[in-house]
C-alpha cells in the first residue's frame, strides 16, 4: 500500500497531506472515545504516519534515479524511460488542432497512468510553432508499451495526431532516452 501510493504520481505533497489529514481524523475519534484501550490506537496510528511521512520525504525522491514500484503484485527496479519528440507545425492552426487533441489525453494520464512520471507539451519560447513532449516513465516495457500505449485515451489521440503527420500539418521527431543517473529532473517540495 505504501510504495502505491507514494509512487501513484510524482507528487509526494498530496500524498502526505492525505496521510496527515487522515491521522488527524482518526486522533479526533480516539479523543472523543473515554475507553483507555484507545490511547494504544491512537499511539500506534502516529507512529505509523510518521514513518510513512518520513519514508516519502528521505526516500520517495528516488536520489540514486532508479524507479521502483509494484505493478500488479510484482517489483520492477531500473532507470526512468524518457521520450522526447519534438513537434514542428505549419499553421497555428495546426498548433491549436494538436492542443485540443492532446489534452484529454493528458487530463486522462495524470488521473490513471501513475507509471507516468511526467507528461507535459512544451511550447519554444523563440518559435511559436514548435513543440516539445516529454514523456516520463517509470520503466519502458509495462509503464510505457503496456499501459500507455494500450490505453483508450492514447489509443484516441494516435490517429488524430497521425492524420496531421499525413497530410503534411506538421513534423515529428523523436528520440528516447535512460536516465544515466547524472543529474536531477525535479525539485519535490521547492
Amino acid at each position: 500500500w505504501y510504495m502505491t501510493s507514494v509512487m501513484s504520481c510524482n507528487n509526494h505533497i498530496p500524498t502526505i497531506a492525505t496521510m496527515l489529514w487522515n491521522s488527524a481524523e482518526r486522533r479526533q475519534a480516539y479523543s472523543r472515545s473515554s475507553t483507555s484501550e484507545s490511547i494504544p490506537k491512537l499511539t500506534a496510528t502516529v507512529a505509523v504516519t510518521t514513518l510513512l511521512v518520513v519514508s516519502v520525504i528521505l526516500f520517495g525522491s528516488n536520489s540514486d534515479r532508479t524507479a521502483t514500484y509494484n505493478m500488479s503484485s510484482r517489483q520492477h527496479q531500473g532507470p526512468a524511460f524518457t521520450l522526447l519528440v519534438r513537434l514542428k507545425f505549419t499553421s497555428s492552426a495546426h498548433l491549436s488542432t494538436f492542443l485540443n487533441d492532446i489534452k484529454p489525453l493528458c487530463d486522462y494520464i495524470a488521473k490513471n497512468e501513475p507509471t507516468t512520471i511526467a507528461y507535459e507539451v512544451l511550447q519554444s519560447d523563440r518559435d511559436p510553432l514548435l513543440v516539445t513532449l516529454i514523456e516520463r516513465y517509470v520503466e519502458k516495457e509495462e509503464a510505457y508499451l503496456n499501459i500507455h500505449k494500450s490505453s483508450e485515451a492514447f489509443l484516441n489521440f494516435r490517429p488524430k495526431l497521425k492524420a496531421m503527420q499525413d497530410a503534411g500539418y506538421v513534423e515529428v521527431e523523436g528520440q528516447s532516452y535512460l536516465d544515466s543517473g547524472v543529474g536531477f529532473g525535479d525539485r519535490v517540495g521547492s
